[in-house]
């Protein structure tokens, strides 16, 4: 099955809660396996970031993840459900 993981700081700020709502929406929608990971700017993958499938989602405009972005990690063959 396929897993949507977030990198939050804790509390979660205006991108980390952002990225929670995502991750809610798609196990919601697909059934996706969601998982929250709190941590700090020294984690190998720093706040705020997401991950499908352990691979990162990379924002297009290279600040914030939309739902653009998303669609296509979901797309590449790793990701897919």
């Amino acid at each position: 099955m396929s897993s949507v993981t977030v990198m939050s700081k804790q509390p979660p700020g205006g991108r980390c809660s952002l990225y929670l709502r995502y991750a809610q929406t798609l196990q919601e929608a697909l059934g996706l396996a969601c998982d929250v990971r709190y941590c700090d700017a020294t984690a190998a993958v720093p706040p705020p970031a997401m991950l499908i499938c352990d691979v990162l989602v990379t924002p297009s405009d290279g600040v914030i993840v939309s739902p653009d972005d998303i669609a296509r990690s979901l797309g590449k063959p790793s990701a897919r459900v």
